[in-house]
């Protein structure tokens, strides 16, 4: 099976907030930066019960802190994505992902074609197949991975995914 893909920025945008909230090592950074707020808030009470302030100062300092600790908790996924956006278009795009990419899946390998540079992958070296709406990611290593977007298989996802699982 032969493909023509067309990697764009919402592409890899969509790769790179998957892989963090989903792979193992990028997920614990990504769960513990959206504790930091909670974690901190619950420092700065235990400081005051500590200096004996007021209970009037507690109270207002708990409910503040606890009122923007389940904002930030659960405002944080768009923050992620946010930072995550301005720091790829900060990039030189060329450098972080081909545009354009012939990737075709043989009986013993992968190959990647982009302009100027082919590679072969055995399916052993492979590591795992994710799937979600829009993409499959096929990893090639802990942080790299085929963005394969559903819109370039032409309909032959599921004979895709019959043909990698058999391979795997």
């Amino acid at each position: 099976m032969r493909f023509e893909l067309h990697i764009n920025v919402e592409d890899y945008i969509a790769f790179n907030i998957y892989h963090a909230t989903h792979n193992k090592q990028a997920k614990k950074y990504y769960v513990l930066s959206r504790l930091l707020m909670p974690i901190f808030s619950a420092c700065a009470i235990i400081i005051f019960l500590v200096a004996k302030a007021s209970i009037s100062l507690l109270l207002t300092e708990i409910v503040v802190l606890a009122a923007i600790s389940v904002y930030y908790c659960v405002h944080y996924p768009k923050m992620f994505e946010k930072r995550l956006r301005q720091h790829i278009q900060k990039q030189d795009l060329s450098q972080l992902f081909h545009a354009d990419e012939t990737i075709e899946f043989t009986d013993t390998e992968v190959i990647s074609a982009t302009t100027g540079e082919t590679t072969r992958t055995a399916y052993a070296n492979l590591g795992e197949l994710y799937v979600t709406d829009d993409y499959l990611y096929l990893y090639k290593n802990a942080i790299s991975a085929f963005i394969l977007p559903k819109r370039c298989l032409h309909g032959q996802t599921e004979e895709l995914l019959q043909f990698l699982h058999e391979k795997k």
